[in-house]
């Protein structure tokens, strides 16, 4: 028997092989005719289109012999996905709101024993983020498509208001939005709100940037602008003074096969008349290295500022191989005898984290390399079967900068790399927050836990 096929039959490959093989051909040759009559029509759906889709449904559902049948609610559980924003209520204390990826936005006035969603039954799933008013609770808004870029993440239909607290919502517009990374409202004026929209996220589209109504939602205009690659991902206001906000700018490209995250487009940008004019902090990081930004000011001194930043930029030669006996990019050229001189402790460590099917142990695996069994060339193509990204050159990733002249000049603080904040998904959560009476005491947030 091969070595190879000794690792397959832990994991049961030949079962997948014989079961799931023909079926994934199957879903190939489906896959294939699909592309092949894309190509005949690239359009991208239009808002339009989805609206009217939505409609259709509704008018089904009205007629439908299973109308009277429904599904039992039980609360935003794992299945929800992501959790994109949580608010207090600015009321009452045991009262916040949840959104979720895909799990609309749910209210809880008990302190999260028991949950209510206030968002059914509108013609989107997908939230980004949202705002409570904090001069009117029952007036929230909620930013659809969620903001974060992989594959799975599903586009909205724009920026939605409620003026009674969730019972009823209305579409304020801006469908061709796709995926909403901010909703701000004026402290001094509530009627006026700012977004940061991302656009499309597999096709450029001129529907990117910081938005900004006057009237409530009646009207928008589109206030910030890099170019149909460069999407809005934050806004925030300075707040001691609502005039001054601060916007970060993301230029990425999503595939299907791949992922550009970062871009010359990807910037800070500062207005001090409240947003009618933008001016780029040329004295942060500048460069085709950047990625997504995120943005928090001190309230107990606004002049300090700090932005999260997914640095792309490939770590030196040097700097690839941490100080482990054992990673990814080392095993590549280690021999035999250099694995089995591995205390057990580094190798269980190697194989946990390279995520290594549960059967496997150090010592099973220095039995298996003991009795030529297994190669180290198994371990190498086992380790890239789970993560074909696993040897690729390694970024900089999440940095922490700070500025304490309002964004005039940035500090880099972290003098190690934040290597387990990202898990290399720099495009999921890269939010960063300050307390609010410690300029000092910052939170920033990243895949892991």
């Amino acid at each position: 028997m091969k070595p190879t096929e000794i690792v397959g039959n832990v994991l049961g490959i030949r079962r997948f092989k014989a079961v799931f093989v023909p079926m994934i051909v199957l879903i190939a040759c489906v896959c294939a005719v699909s592309i092949s009559a894309q190509k005949q029509n690239r359009k991208v759906t239009s808002a339009q289109q989805r609206w009217d889709s939505f409609d259709e449904r509704v008018s089904m559902n009205e007629t439908s012999l299973f109308q009277d049948m429904s599904f039992r609610c039980v609360g935003p559980v794992v299945m929800s996905g992501r959790v994109i924003d949580i608010e207090p209520s600015p009321v009452d204390p045991y009262s916040f709101y949840v959104a979720y990826a895909t799990g609309g936005l749910w209210k809880t006035e008990n302190n999260g024993m028991r949950f209510k969603c206030l968002f059914e039954n509108q013609n989107a799933v997908a939230i980004g983020d949202f705002a409570v008013d904090s001069s009117d609770p029952e007036t929230i808004w909620v930013g659809t498509g969620e903001c974060n870029a992989a594959r799975s993440h599903y586009s909205g239909t724009g920026i939605y208001k409620t003026t009674d607290g969730g019972k009823d919502w209305k579409c304020m517009g801006l469908s061709e939005t796709h995926h909403i990374g901010r909703v701000i409202i004026n402290p001094e004026d509530p009627d006026t709100v700012f977004l940061a929209a991302m656009g499309h996220l597999y096709s450029n589209n001129p529907q990117r940037g910081v938005y900004r109504t006057k009237d409530g939602g009646q009207t928008w205009e589109k206030v910030l602008y890099v170019d149909a690659k460069t999407g809005a991902i934050d806004v925030i206001f300075d707040p001691s003074d609502p005039e001054v906000l601060y916007a970060a700018m993301w230029q990425k490209q999503r595939k299907v096969w791949n992922i550009n995250e970062s871009g010359k487009g990807s910037g800070i940008y500062k207005s001090t008349d409240g947003g009618d004019t933008w001016k780029l902090l040329e004295g942060f990081v500048d460069g085709r290295y950047i990625g997504r930004i995120g943005l928090a000011v001190a309230a107990s001194d606004p002049d300090v500022v700090y932005a999260l930043l997914d640095n792309l930029k490939p770590k030196t030669i040097k700097e690839q191989f941490d100080n482990s006996k054992i990673n990814a990019r080392k095993l590549l050229k280690m021999t035999k005898e250099q694995v089995l001189a591995l205390e057990d402790s580094d190798l269980n460590s190697f194989i946990r984290r390279a995520g290594f099917h549960s059967d496997y142990t150090a010592k099973g695996i220095r039995k298996m390399l003991e009795e030529d069994a297994i190669t180290v060339q198994d371990l190498v193509d086992y380790m890239l079967k789970l993560d074909p990204l696993s040897t690729d050159p390694q970024t900089r990733g999440a940095e922490v900068y700070r500025s304490d002249d309002a964004g005039e000049t940035w500090n880099k603080m972290n003098l190690t790399y934040l290597d387990s904040v990202y898990n290399i998904a720099g495009y999921y959560f890269g939010e960063i927050r300050v307390s609010p009476t410690d300029e000092d005491q910052i939170y920033i947030l990243g895949v892991p836990l």
